[in-house]
């Protein structure tokens, strides 16, 4: 087990691995960033890639989720991966993989 810690300045409320394995994953921070990290090994050395994907745009980010397809039923978005990210104040749904893109923000209505 490996530890890293000069990847945030604020703690770390989400972790999730979003490709099979455990090389690619997403983080959010207390701050309301979202960073996808890519893991890498070579021969006795460990690297960490670490791209900016939301800059605290959402605010505090309370959940982030992959969504996985059904490996059983075929779908033409199989290729794609696509990030759940749910904040205080909206719904995120952020493409991945094969390119980053916004997909789609869902507002949460005001009480």
């Amino acid at each position: 087990i490996k530890s890293i810690t000069s990847l945030f300045n604020t703690p770390v409320l989400n972790v999730r691995f979003w490709k099979h394995g455990k090389s690619h994953s997403v983080a959010s921070d207390n701050d309301g960033n979202i960073y996808v990290l890519i893991l890498n090994k070579v021969m006795v050395t460990h690297t960490v890639d670490k791209k900016c994907l939301l800059s605290q745009a959402a605010g505090q980010i309370s959940g982030v989720e992959p969504l996985w397809s059904n490996p059983f039923m075929p779908h033409a978005l199989d290729d794609v991966t696509i990030l759940a990210v749910a904040s205080t104040t909206m719904v995120l749904l952020i493409m991945v993989e094969p390119t980053v893109k916004m997909l789609h923000k869902f507002e949460r209505p005001q009480s």
